[in-house]
């Protein structure tokens, strides 16, 4: 079953991709991610980045999400962080990727012709269709 068409998610899917999220968004910060790589000697960005996107990409395996493509690039991201330029764009498209992943997963997105609805849209448009279906039986 898919998780993204039925919305059913475990309840930590969204507060860790919002963690993910804001981790990549703070080591893309050119000046604050490069302070913090290089006083910890590429410690802290490697083993944060490692747990935090592997556990992002087991929950969104297992709960059978086509969007993993961020947490992948996270992983990239953390193991390439201490090489300047480079580092700075994979977090930067990790962060990106992780904006995307959230609004398609928990929001209206639209992804090349298909249009995906996250799980609280879903109840909204479920709700729709019964009032027009009942609106068609009261006519």
């Amino acid at each position: 079953m898919n998780a993204h068409i039925t919305g059913q998610f475990h309840k930590y899917t969204k507060p860790l991709l919002i963690i993910a999220f804001f981790h990549e968004l703070f080591f893309s910060i050119p000046l604050l991610g490069v302070i913090v790589t290089w006083t910890s000697a590429w410690i802290v960005p490697l083993l944060s980045g490692l747990c935090i996107h592997g556990i992002v990409l087991y929950f969104l395996q297992r709960d059978n999400c086509p969007l993993r493509g961020a947490p992948v690039v996270g992983l990239i991201a953390s193991i390439i962080a201490a090489v300047p330029v480079f580092g700075w764009m994979a977090h930067a498209l990790a962060t990106f990727l992780y904006f995307v992943t959230i609004g398609g997963l928990f929001g209206n997105f639209v992804i090349g012709d298909q249009h995906h609805k996250g799980r609280a849209s879903e109840a909204n448009s479920n709700d729709r269709e019964s009032k027009v279906r009942d609106a068609e039986i009261i006519d």
